[in-house]
């Protein structure tokens, strides 16, 4: 009996403590997340731009990656919308542990 009221307890102090940080985020710190993630995305795109030109890599791959980038970047918006700012290298990693998987590098020419 006592270790029900405990857990339970438990349970309820958890709660307790992640719905309030959950729900902290303001209008200004939502603006401000959303303008540096436009900044990140177009920064990206403008080092494929600079790799295309430099010869790094073809025009067709400049291509898909920037096809690929505007893909993740409207459902990064889409998640922001929804108030989930909790993507970053953690939604890239594959594999079971350390060192297995590819990572995000891995599994084709370039990040998938």
């Amino acid at each position: 009996m006592k270790k029900r009221l405990l857990l339970v307890v438990v349970v309820v102090l958890i709660l307790a403590l992640a719905v309030p940080s959950a729900l902290a985020i303001t209008d200004s710190q939502h603006s401000k997340l959303h303008e540096l993630y436009q900044q990140e995305h177009n920064l990206h795109q403008q080092i494929i731009d600079a790799q295309s030109e430099a010869g790094i890599i073809t025009a067709e791959d400049a291509a898909e990656m920037k096809e690929h980038l505007s893909k993740q970047w409207e459902y990064r918006q889409q998640l922001m919308q929804e108030g989930n700012y909790g993507f970053g290298h953690g939604l890239r990693r594959r594999g079971n542990g350390i060192m297995r998987g590819g990572g995000c590098y891995g599994h084709g020419r370039y990040y998938q």
